[in-house]
């Protein structure tokens, strides 16, 4: 018994470790699978990022290509989305006639920012509405935010200067930030535009769109697009404000709009804003500056002072000798010559009775010539016509009356005797 009771534990025993041992075995066996799983759910998970990477390399590189094939027809949006593409980041700035942060402009901001993943897109605010001009401080400002777009809201122009004004902000923008993509963006209408046939900006708007054209700048012409609303609804101007002058709230919210669907929607011309592999077109503006002209015209004028003054020196020796007596005793000379010669002229004297004397004729006094104007040389007067002697009424001696007078007791004269021709 004791034999068969050894041998039952020795076989307990080694039964025991053959379980202890399978048991660790198994163990390490699953440890293993465990590990394997492990490792092959973390591979799969490495190899799924590259995928997707990949795939979003080819994307981009897709999307660059595509872009740079059209730069001439593209959104805003999309050049953003070029930007954010090429550089991992897009920075938007507004520039001008708006107000700092203004709700309408963050709004779209942010729906755009969901629309196109832009999770780092900056948005900043440069505005010069207190001011009259716009300051080079205020482009200073701008172009150290280095932004990749910039709006930059001009104010409504209707003269000449105005609009080179506006051009002449624009080329030294560009001059300072060349990559970036700048877009004019026109004002909503006035309310006086409201009293007159034709806007009193419209040919200003005019001339900004054409000029715009001819130097190859996106605009966004907000103002038109505004009109031809109102125009269609056969709506006035002063229907966009209320009655203290201020901007409705419907007003703004068209503006927004219209604003948005211009970003994404609107085709302009990206060739002078950023390209990956290459240089953007360059943007010749041609300005008259005035402050120029003013320089070289004030430099010219002394010339024509100086000629002018030794014309004029000549003029003022020469006036006084007209003012010399010597020309009236010339003139007085002429006069009595004139009455000397008026006896010399023959007339017929008819042959009177005895009854009557003999009438003598006289002439009238001379009367002194006017004396001539400093200015101007006196017109001669013409010789008076001779008088012809009349019979006096009674023997005294004759006068001539100023005015001719009816006698109290008139007698008539004889007949008078015909003349003896022969004598003549």
């Amino acid at each position: 018994m004791k034999k068969k009771e050894i041998a039952i534990v020795i076989f307990l025993g080694i039964l025991t470790l053959f379980v202890i041992v399978a048991g660790l075995r198994y163990r390490g066996e699953q440890r293993l699978a465990l590990g394997k799983s492990d490792y092959e759910e973390v591979n799969q998970t490495e190899l799924f990022e590259e995928r997707q990477l990949k795939q979003e390399k080819k994307k981009r590189a897709k999307f660059l290509a595509a872009f740079d094939d059209k730069r001439e027809e593209n959104t805003v949006a999309d050049f953003l989305q070029y930007v954010k593409y090429a550089k991992g980041d897009t920075n938007v700035a507004f520039y001008g006639q708006i107000e700092e942060d203004a709700k309408w402009a963050v709004d779209n901001m942010t729906q755009l920012a969901k629309e196109r993943a832009f999770t780092e897109m900056e948005t900043h605010y440069v505005s010069t509405i207190d001011s009259e001009n716009e300051n080079s401080s205020a482009v200073e400002s701008l172009v150290a935010l280095k932004p990749d777009v910039v709006f930059y809201h001009t104010k409504l122009a209707n003269t000449d200067n105005e609009i080179d004004e506006i051009f002449a902000t624009y080329a030294s923008m560009k001059d300072s930030l060349p990559e970036a993509l700048i877009v004019l963006v026109t004002q909503i209408p006035e309310p006086s535009e409201a009293e007159e046939d034709e806007s009193i900006y419209q040919e200003g708007i005019k001339e900004l769109m054409d000029l715009s054209l001819e130097y190859k700048i996106p605009v966004f012409n907000v103002h038109d697009q505004i009109i031809e609303q109102l125009q269609v609804k056969k709506a006035e101007v002063s229907s966009l404000y209320d009655e203290s002058g201020i901007l409705k709230p419907e007003t703004v919210e068209l503006f927004k709009n219209l604003i948005l669907t211009n970003i994404k929607e609107l085709k302009i011309d990206t060739r002078t804003a950023y390209i990956l592999n290459g240089e953007p077109a360059e943007v010749d503006i041609v300005i008259e500056v005035y402050p120029d002209e003013v320089e070289v015209e004030s430099e010219v004028l002394p010339e024509p002072e100086s000629e002018s003054e030794e014309v004029i020196v000549p003029e003022m020796e020469y006036l006084p000798p007209v003012e010399e007596p010597a020309y009236q005793e010339e003139e007085s000379v002429e006069v009595e010559e004139e009455w000397i010669e008026q006896p010399q002229v023959e007339t017929w004297e008819p042959e009177v009775s005895d009854d009557y004397e003999e009438d003598t004729w006289t002439p009238p006094a001379s009367v002194p010539a006017p004396q001539p104007q400093p200015e101007s040389k006196p017109d001669p007067k013409p010789e008076p016509e001779p008088v012809k002697p009349v019979p006096p009424v009674q023997p005294s001696n004759p006068v001539v009356p100023e005015e001719p007078v009816e006698p109290t007791n008139p007698v008539p004269p004889p007949p008078p005797l015909e003349p003896d021709w022969e004598s003549y």
